[in-house]
């Protein structure tokens, strides 16, 4: 690949949603900054795959709840790019002479023009920050240019029950998109061959001269919703357009389609950490050759201890047990448990995540369920045993995962789950 078509490129990070679908976790804390793996916060791994693509020109769009998401990017990721050649910028929603906030994805890129084009970028890379996946964008530069096109959307093929959460496209054998639908309610006549459906990443690379000419264009569309996959690719894809095309997402290794996942629900949260517990993970989070990087803070190594009273030991397998951790004779399979996590004697956490400084009680039953940060479960506590008594106590996701929140019956009552909860996960 030629060395200018990443060098001339800008990447805009979008990290300014306001999660509803994964509420209460999104309740008090921005989605991309979401745990993730343990260790990780989940717009970790667009960053990394920036960095590791060498993309030095970034700037991330942040909106709610921006405060903690700005300190994280400013202690973990700016240092990374500081170099007269290097920058990670930070565009927090501003109200300018237009007293909006953001109100769309392609509002957010639309309003932030001026801070791109300071750079003179040939390309503009838009990415979504809540998704988890590995991958080098040179290879979608290289494709977009090669091709000629103006716009190279990044799509992958997944399953047709789930097309109600994508943008599903129909795709030419050229590799020009013809048709482009957001969210339908089903797959109508956009099934391929394989039974499945191809659905946009949400990775766009634009022409810098198309996208300013295409959000301008839309910012004066009455009616517009002024985002990406509902307007500006739909539009531009009925206007008849032969410069949209298709990047498929595969892996070179295994000659298929490569591991992407939208984590923008409870159940998909769930599933991504449980995949991540698994003896042969998709993603290696270790691999030196395309390492994920995160949180800085450093904390005392995980300690698995035997009961106080019985004398039994802790067991944990297929399971992340992050730094901090303390675990008192318990069971802990097909979980994650992130730092500072506190697991009493006795207790049995099955295909669980447990965000960071959560306390279990002695004796608790905990299985296929999110407890929340910072929060306290009492002892002889059960959770996902019995759907009826969860009903009381906790949240159900649409899958039937539940949720541990703390403004369930477990709350603690005075009032101190926060207190256990470490400063760096604020």
């Amino acid at each position: 690949m030629s060395l200018h078509a990443i060098d001339d490129a800008v990447a805009v990070v979008l990290a300014g949603g306001r999660g509803s679908r994964l509420a209460p976790l999104t309740d008090h804390c921005a989605k991309p900054a979401l745990p993730f793996a343990g260790s990780f916060r989940t717009m970790d791994f667009v960053l990394s795959n920036c960095l590791n693509s060498g993309l030095n020109r970034i700037g991330v769009l942040t909106q709610y709840h921006s405060s903690s998401l700005i300190r994280y990017l400013s202690r973990s990721w700016q240092p990374l790019y500081t170099g007269p050649y290097r920058s990670l910028d930070i565009w927090p929603a501003e109200q300018r002479p237009d007293p909006h906030w953001f109100e769309g994805t392609a509002d957010a890129v639309y309003r932030n023009l001026d801070q791109i084009q300071r750079y003179r970028p040939r390309h503009v890379l838009v990415l979504a920050a809540d998704h988890v996946y590995r991958m080098d964008y040179r290879a979608m530069l290289d494709e977009h240019e090669r091709r000629g096109a103006s716009v190279s959307i990044g799509c992958i093929e997944v399953a047709a029950s789930q097309c109600r959460h994508f943008g599903v496209m129909r795709v030419h054998d050229d590799g020009y998109i013809r048709r482009f639908v957001e969210k339908p309610a089903s797959p109508m006549d956009l099934m391929t061959t394989h039974g499945g459906v191809i659905a946009s990443m949400g990775i766009y690379v634009f022409e810098t001269s198309t996208l300013v000419d295409l959000l301008s264009e839309d910012a004066g569309q009455p009616g517009s919703h002024h985002d990406f996959g509902r307007d500006i690719i739909p539009r531009l894809v009925r206007s008849g357009s032969t410069a949209v095309r298709a990047h498929r997402f595969h892996d070179p290794a295994a000659d298929g389609p490569a591991y992407w996942r939208d984590v923008g629900t409870l159940d998909a949260y769930w599933h991504a950490h449980l995949e991540m517990a698994q003896p042969c993970p998709p993603i290696d989070l270790a691999d030196p050759a395309w390492p994920v990087r995160g949180e800085t803070t450093a904390s005392a190594p995980p300690r698995l201890m035997c009961d106080p009273v019985s004398g039994q030991p802790s067991v944990s397998f297929n399971s992340l047990i992050a730094p901090g951790c303390e675990i008192q004779g318990a069971l802990v399979r097909e979980s994650v448990l992130y730092p500072h996590v506190h697991v009493g004697g006795r207790s049995v956490i099955e295909r669980s995540v447990v965000l960071p400084g959560a306390r279990i009680g002695a004796d608790c039953r905990i299985s296929n369920a999110i407890v929340c940060a910072g929060h306290h479960v009492p002892a002889g506590t059960v959770v996902g045993e019995e759907r009826q008594a969860d009903a009381v106590t906790c949240l159900r996701s649409e899958g039937g995962i539940a949720v541990v929140t703390p403004g369930g019956t477990y709350a603690a009552e005075d009032g101190r789950s926060e207190a256990y909860l470490p400063v760096h996960w604020h």
